[in-house]
């Protein structure tokens, strides 16, 4: 089980909360290899962490973006590509997504017909048989 519950996106800024044992080492924001933002880390209790980040507006785009939240190794280097992954968000936005979308409601409801058209064909056997 994940120690990371999602908390949701709201006004652009991703929360979530960390429970475990020992305080969460830095956490950084990494979209496709890059560090784009530092979370800040607050504790809420004993063993429970608050973590928020901001997300870059300028790497939203058409289509399905995806962050990811690297925690450090180590408290020396703050963004650490090689640390755990704490956490992925993927927010899909725009026109390219609409169109995705409609081609696999397109492709369910294909599957659909074929799956009844089946369903009835095995009632009908099983009636004559």
């Amino acid at each position: 089980m994940s120690e990371f519950e999602n908390l949701g996106l709201k006004a652009g800024v991703w929360t979530g909360r960390i429970r475990r044992g020992d305080a969460p080492k830095p956490i950084s924001l990494f979209h496709k290899g890059d560090v784009v933002g530092q979370a800040r880390i607050a504790g809420e209790g004993e063993g429970v962490w608050q973590v928020a980040v901001n997300l870059p507006v300028d790497r939203l785009n058409d289509g399905v973006t995806t962050f990811l939240l690297i925690e450090s190794a180590s408290d020396e280097s703050p963004a650490d590509p090689m640390g755990r992954q704490v956490a992925s968000l993927v927010v899909s936005a725009g026109q390219a997504l609409q169109q995705d979308v409609l081609a696999e409601m397109e492709l369910i409801r294909s599957e659909l017909d074929l799956l009844k058209k089946e369903f009835r064909r095995f009632g009908a056997e099983g009636r004559q048989g």
